[in-house]
């Protein structure tokens, strides 16, 4: 309702600024109420439309769109319901006891190709239109049905973008909304990536930057070399949004012209020191390259990272360097070259966490991510950030945590740990399960114990469903008779219970 949303401006900006909007509303119905207000008592105005409007929205009203025929009614739909015994659980996981558990619900009800009831899509639309990370996941369950709904309230206008497998519709790319053209942008670019670009440098200088940005981000599918010289000639834009999405597009780009000028930049400040034993570090000029920031290399740190800037400038030049770069440039392995790393104490810990920042350019496995996930397993440097499942082979994470778990059985559970355990999908397999719980039973050294609690309850979800009783007799354990930690142990058991249920009432198994 565009009359809500003029209201909401007057209300930021202020009513001795601006008259409130009492007319034009673009219905009759609505405008015979609001024009009977007085208008020059701006305060008194602005919250009786308030107040009439939310009754109107409350009471189910919708208004005609000024200029619009009226909305027609939708009839079909394009995905089966999902059960009913798993709808009657969405209440619980959405703003319940176990919100928790939303994503799972929405992913597992997505996969089996089905939506959501009908009248859950006002409560689920909301939720999207508030978290941001829910939304992709919600466009997969609401179908054709809860796709119209969105059109009707402007906060839900995320969930028109159709899904990337749809035919693409050329009246939607010339009338639609930003969602839905960005969308079709993203359905094109999966069929026909050239013909997806050509349609985007036609209206280019046209667009809005929030549009242009918003369109540009689309590029991540189909993704290759010939989208490189429009990219980068973007890269100029005037506004820092668009430019941020083409410099992310074009780190992740294999043989793009900004991975190549960066690599350029690396191979001028790292080198093999005179004897061949370590290696070589020159900072970049003391006087910043303007042309660097057209890459996205910022002059300066933020105020909270007390590193130099010049140190700062080469950082960001190594995350966006190519791994492979390094191997033909120093000749070597990886493990040769961490190791030449790790013999210069005073820049070792600047070339290490940066290479491994650059694994988070790789889109497929690569043998730098072993050797990079042992260093940072020795305890040199954090694991988190990265898609360690991507960068590595299959199945190759979970070995190296058998391994790490039966060589230091006594590991300590730290957060980074815990995230690189929670990276493998549940239920973990029987022989690494097994290495952790025993890593836990040795270091339940006493009752109480909260960080260890704290731990376990992290991970005990990954366990396999078997294993749970052996598991929960230790957190029984761990706990002892503190009362704060045996709630805390009974509310996991309650909600393990409650999911199991939830799984089943979606899969009707």
């Amino acid at each position: 309702m565009q009359t809500w949303t003029n209201l909401t401006k007057t209300a930021l900006l202020g009513t001795e600024r601006q008259q409130p909007p009492l007319t034009d509303t673009g219905d009759a119905g609505l405008q015979n109420l609001l024009t009977q207000l007085d208008g020059d008592d701006r305060e008194r105005a602005l919250l009786a439309a308030s107040g009439a409007i939310t009754i109107v929205r409350r009471a189910g009203y919708v208004t005609a769109l000024a200029g619009d025929p009226a909305v027609e009614p939708i009839s079909g739909d394009d995905l089966p319901l999902c059960r009913r015994e798993a709808i009657r659980d969405l209440p619980t996981v959405l703003e319940g006891e176990y919100a928790g558990l939303l994503m799972e619900w929405l992913e597992l009800v997505a996969a089996r190709g089905q939506r959501v009831w009908d009248r859950s899509l006002p409560d689920l639309l909301t939720k999207g239109a508030r978290s941001s990370e829910y939304r992709e996941v919600i466009r997969a369950v609401v179908g054709n049905r809860g796709r119209w709904l969105a059109r009707q309230n402007p906060a839900w206008t995320y969930a028109l973008a159709a899904p990337v497998d749809a035919a693409p519709d050329d009246a939607i790319w010339e009338e639609g909304l930003r969602e839905e053209r960005v969308g079709y942008l993203r359905a094109l670019r999966a069929v026909d990536p050239a013909g997806a670009r050509a349609k985007l440098e036609a209206v280019w200088p046209q667009e809005s930057p929030e549009v242009r940005a918003a369109l540009l981000e689309t590029f991540d599918t189909g993704l290759s070399l010939d989208d490189d010289p429009f990219l980068d000639s973007t890269l100029d834009d005037r506004r820092k949004e668009v430019r941020s999405v083409a410099q992310e597009l074009l780190r992740r780009l294999p043989g793009s012209g900004l991975r190549q000028r960066m690599a350029e930049r690396a191979g001028a400040s790292v080198a093999l020191a005179s004897r061949g034993d370590r290696l070589a570090v020159t900072l970049p000029p003391e006087k910043f390259d303007k042309s660097w920031a057209r890459d996205g290399i910022d002059p300066k740190p933020p105020a909270y990272n007390k590193v130099g800037e010049r140190a700062f400038q080469l950082a960001q030049i190594l995350a966006s360097t190519p791994l492979d770069f390094w191997e033909a440039h120093l000749g070597g392995s990886p493990e040769k070259l961490i190791a030449l790393a790790l013999a210069n104490p005073d820049w070792n810990e600047l070339l290490l966490s940066n290479w491994q920042r650059a694994l988070n350019l790789e889109s497929s496995p690569t043998p730098w991510a072993e050797p990079l996930l042992r260093h940072g397993l020795s305890g040199k440097n954090a694991l988190s950030g990265i898609d360690w499942r991507r960068v590595l082979p299959p199945g190759r994470l979970e070995a190296i945590l058998e391994e790490k778990f039966a060589v230091d059985v006594l590991a300590d559970y730290s957060s980074s740990l815990r995230s690189l355990l929670r990276e493998l999908p549940g239920p973990w397999g029987r022989k690494l399960a097994d290495k952790v719980l025993d890593g836990f039973r040795l270091s339940a050294v006493k009752p109480n114990d909260y960080a260890l609690t704290h731990a376990l309850e992290s991970v005990a979800d990954y366990f396999p469903e078997d294993m749970l009783p052996e598991v929960y007799s230790l957190w029984a354990r761990i706990v002892g008779e503190n009362e704060h930690l045996m709630r805390q142990r009974e509310r996991h058991v309650a909600r393990t219970d409650f999911r199991r249920l939830m799984r089943r009432h979606i899969s009707g198994e």
